[in-house]
């Protein structure tokens, strides 16, 4: 579980985390690769680069769906 920075690409796109006070989102895949851990997530995530538009896999509440996501900065870098 993570935190969806305010400002972020996840928190532009829609994304809830830990923050939320709720249940946070769980990213299944990107782009269709399965993704297990953040440690996952990070390694797909950085094939991209800033600007890239990656399709995300979501579960919400025991919903699944896709989010599109446009890559930025990390806020304050």
């Amino acid at each position: 579980m993570g935190e969806v920075v305010p400002g972020g690409a996840a928190h532009r796109a829609g994304l809830r985390g830990v923050e939320s006070g709720g249940v946070p989102d769980v990213i299944l895949e990107v782009n269709g690769v399965p993704v297990n851990a953040f440690e996952d997530l990070l390694r797909e995530v950085r094939r991209y680069r800033v600007g890239d538009r990656v399709q995300l896999t979501v579960r919400r509440r025991g919903q699944v769906f896709p989010v599109e996501v446009v890559l930025a900065p990390f806020p304050g870098r």
